[in-house]
């Protein structure tokens, strides 16, 4: 008997699994993919065979079915791929779409789904299908149109994911992250060539890698040291020589910025060759002196000490983006007006100096905590990125990995789709 994963209403597993006739009966959340074909502008469709419980004699698209416990949605995407067309797609060839809450109602059924879609561009013909009760036919978009706008009880899909899926397979995206962590800042896994095979393996464009930088005269901890500088830029050149037909790689830091150390960022960018700083606020100089984010400060003047110390890292024009701007929010103090001011100095900095500002993933693998003021994920934030929308800064979507499987995992995904979806201006470069 298959197992499948018992999830929040946000898609978070809950270390529960049931069985697919008790997702069905309790109406639990749990995952599932769609997967649309197409080729030359034709879309393949699915007509339910008699033996389905569900849909029976409707039109589906071609691959749909609930994510079995442990599974990623891509690795489920695969599996469908080859269940129904025996043919083993390469993650490139599977792009995601976006993600959506189904919910479906009858008698004898509850489903409450958190639903991945698809697109498959349809590069094998027109093969053997393994189940051939199901039967497999390409329609022209207008023909679906039509059908689904005379006819719409004879489709098992809704129209408005037919408009979701049809205005956003066409468009050119690249899959990029600019935040990739090795094994040498020591709270993270993999070499750099790990992460460069995986991020092929997953269909990445483009690579950066932006390890915890070193500083000359002190060593802050999880972070290479300053002799290990040379090594690994060398790494990283290598990788660009050995794997460049397959993957465009840069060289870059994420580094916190430390006012009497100005000259190194320089430094850093010219005499040692670096593509590109990132500034991530671990650590700042303030008016208290040093400070950590994560735990001084009793409360929220610290963010707004924290911001000061960004917006002064963006006036040297060292830096091309800054890292989860919004990780203030990790601590557990309730919004004020000292969360809107650290807020504004940031994004006011970041139009004033044309700074990219990161939407960073690793927020939704943390997974959603209790604070004083609500349950939320610890960024990104909701409020943050709200005001951001309301500009035009450049936003990157940056995974953050600290282990070369997070190259460009699910929460990756997620946190793309979700950036597009808040109206941010998602730029794929810098």
């Amino acid at each position: 008997m298959d197992y499948f994963d018992i999830l929040t209403e946000d898609g978070d597993r809950t270390g529960i699994q049931a069985s697919r006739h008790e997702l069905y009966c309790d109406g639990v959340y749990h995952g599932s993919v769609h997967i649309w074909v197409v080729s030359d502008g034709n879309i393949l469709l699915k007509k339910q065979g008699t033996g389905k419980k569900r849909h029976t004699g409707k039109w589906s698209m071609a691959c749909s079915d609930c994510i079995e416990a442990s599974e990623t949605p891509l690795e489920t995407a695969q599996r469908l791929m080859i269940n129904t067309f025996s043919i083993k797609s390469e993650p490139r060839e599977l792009k995601l779409l976006f993600v959506q809450k189904i919910h479906n109602k009858s008698e004898n059924f509850i489903n409450n789904e958190i639903n991945y879609v698809y697109c498959a561009t349809e590069p094998f013909g027109y093969t053997k299908i393994k189940n051939e009760s199901d039967n497999l036919v390409w329609k022209s978009r207008d023909a679906i149109e039509k059908g689904l706008t005379s006819n719409p009880r004879d489709y098992s899909f809704s129209m408005e994911e037919y408009i979701r899926f049809t205005n956003s397979c066409w468009e050119n995206r690249r899959r990029v992250n600019f935040h990739t962590h090795t094994y040498r800042c020591k709270h993270a896994q993999g070499t750099e060539e790990d992460c460069v095979r995986e991020a092929i393996e997953k269909g990445v464009d483009v690579l950066g890698f932006s390890d915890h930088a070193p500083f000359p005269n002190k060593d802050y901890g999880l972070r290479m040291t300053y002799t290990e500088l040379p090594v690994y830029i060398a790494e990283i050149e290598r990788l660009m020589y050995k794997y460049g037909r397959k993957i465009r790689l840069f060289k870059g830091l994420e580094i916190e910025y430390i006012d009497s150390m100005e000259y190194y960022y320089y430094d850093l960018l010219s005499i040692h060759g670096l593509d590109y700083l990132a500034v991530g606020e671990h650590f700042f100089e303030g008016s208290e002196g040093f400070e950590n984010i994560f735990s001084d400060g009793k409360d929220t003047d610290v963010f707004v000490r924290y911001a000061l110390a960004v917006e002064r890292a963006l006036k040297t024009n060292c830096f091309s983006f800054v890292a989860h701007p919004d990780i203030m929010f990790i601590r557990d103090f309730p919004w004020d007006d000292n969360c809107e001011r650290a807020c504004d100095i940031i994004i006011n900095a970041a139009l004033k100096y044309d700074t990219v500002l990161e939407y960073n993933a690793n927020g939704y693998r943390r997974g959603k905590m209790r604070f004083k003021d609500s349950s939320r994920y610890p960024y990104p934030h909701k409020t943050f990125w709200e005001k951001v929308a309301k500009t035009d800064i450049r936003v990157l979507v940056g995974s953050d990995c600290h282990a070369p499987a997070q190259v460009y995992d699910a929460y990756m995904e997620r946190a793309v789709l979700y950036a597009e979806e808040a109206g941010l201006n998602v730029v794929d470069e810098f």
